[in-house]
Parts: C-alpha cells; structure tokens; sequence
C-alpha cells in the first residue's frame, strides 16, 4: 500500500521544488504519485495519512494536474492514472526500473542491451548512410575538369 510518509522532510532529493512549495495536503498527493511512480485516485486515497473522500481526492489531482505537476494518463477499464508532470532523476530511475520489472523481469542487462540496439537503430535510421558499391563508377559533375 502506498505511504506518504514524511520521506526524510521536504527537501527529499526526488521532489522537485514546486511540489515541495505545495500546501500540506496536496504536497502529500503529489508525494505519493512522485514516489510510486503512478498512481490512480484510489491508490492516492488509500494512501493518505487522513481519510479522504474519493471526491476530495480527484478534485485535488486534478487541481495538480492544472498546476502542471502531474499527468494524466488515460488507463484500461476507464481508470485514470497519473504520473509526474515533472520529470527529475528520481522520476527517469523510476520509469527505468519499472520498465525492467514489466518488461525484462528484473533483467537490467538485458534491458541495457535491447534499449541501446535501439538507440542505434534510431541513430542509423535518422542518418542513413548509402552504400557504395565496389563496382561503383565515379560520374564527374564537372565538365571542365578532366
């Protein structure tokens, strides 16, 4: 189940300042998003460190969501999540390990490598280089030069 607890006080490292300039209980919404990750409206509630509606708790993640320090993402079985709006460190390690979790089964390595043949591919694809050929002729494009 998700905590918010007080993860060593405001100036925790993953928090970027905006959220930490948020009032109290909107600060511990977006702590709880930020920390996991992701997070839907029932998660966020039962999370919480004083019992909220889930009324209360959807119309403060959409104030955020205005605010620009969460997404929204739209979620299978019409359930909405969201994720940091605001992407730090903390939030791209987050993202990476979840990646590997879902996709590579804990396998950072394996994901190294998948990741960076496609980095490669993207690289080649957006720079392709033509061949040439052993039996390629040169054509000159000047006729003055002989």
């Amino acid at each position: 189940m998700l905590r918010a607890e007080p993860v060593g006080g405001v100036d925790e490292p993953f928090l970027p300042a905006r959220v930490c300039a948020l009032p109290p209980r909107e600060r511990e919404v977006a702590i709880l998003v930020y920390a996991c990750g992701a997070a839907t409206a029932h998660e966020v509630q039962k999370g919480l460190s004083v019992p909220l509606t889930i009324y209360a708790v959807r119309t403060m993640l959409t104030r955020l969501t205005a605010k620009r320090i969460l997404r929204r993402r739209a979620g299978c079985n019409h359930r909405t999540t969201y994720v940091p709006a605001i992407v730090t460190r903390f939030v791209w390690e987050q993202a990476f390990n979840r990646l590997v979790d879902e996709h590579f089964a804990g396998q950072t390595l394996e994901a190294a490598k998948v990741l960076s043949h496609l980095v490669r591919a993207e690289i080649s694809a957006s720079h392709p280089v033509k061949p040439v050929s052993a039996t390629a002729k040169l054509v000159r494009t000047d006729p003055n030069v002989r």
